[in-house]
């Protein structure tokens, strides 16, 4: 038997102060409960705080279809549709960067990524999470070892928005490119070339 609505209202005040608190996992446990009533009026926002728990407790691959779903045609709103295409990309890159690099997998999501990173910023070129997006699409590429185009996305974020806190991140993640290039000019002899990427590198940590 379907709990009453009422029930169901006070379950949902429940997981929202659970979130509040950070207590994620209490979260999950009560909004997978009320999941389980699909008539139920407000299940789309609870959909929603299920899916940014998981994301917040590392679940990529929970929130994944959740975030899909929520940023299809389907979407309640305009905002959480960007909100949940932005989050689902991140997703993507996110659980791409827990696998193992001979996992066929991996691939797969970090081009996912590339793509829903790149279509958010086409749709939304407005929203406030460009930032992020930005610096989400830089690291992808980071993943994916295209480091000339991971180094575009994070100096262009770095300009643009050089006041948000992703840009600071940018400059760290942009480090870590140099980083990683100069190791593989290492490896493949160039040593002149090795110097030029690790100076960089240490030019932004120093």
């Amino acid at each position: 038997v379907a709990p009453a609505l009422e029930r169901l209202d006070e379950m949902a005040t429940i997981g929202e102060e659970h979130m509040r608190a950070g207590k994620y996992a209490e979260a999950i446990k009560v909004y997978e409960k009320i999941m389980g009533n699909p008539t139920y009026e407000n299940i789309l926002s609870v959909k929603f705080d299920l899916a940014w728990a998981y994301y917040l407790t590392g679940a990529f691959e929970k929130a994944i279809p959740l975030f899909t779903d929520l940023s299809s045609i389907r979407a309640p709103s305009a905002v959480i549709k960007a909100q949940a295409l932005f989050l689902l990309a991140d997703c993507y890159a996110r659980l791409a960067a827990t696998q193992d690099e001979k996992n066929a997998d991996r691939k797969k999501n970090i081009k996912k990524a590339l793509e829903l990173h790149t279509a958010f910023q086409t749709q939304n070129s407005k929203s406030p999470n460009i930032p992020q997006s930005l610096y989400g699409r830089g690291y992808a590429y980071f993943l994916n070892s295209q480091h000339t185009e991971a180094e575009a996305d994070l100096k262009n974020l770095m300009r643009a928005y050089p006041n948000s806190s992703a840009a600071q991140d940018a400059n760290y993640l942009l480090a870590s490119v140099y980083s990683q290039q100069g190791l593989d000019h290492m490896k493949a002899g160039r040593k002149d070339e090795a110097k030029r990427f690790l100076g960089k590198a240490s030019d932004i940590f120093g």
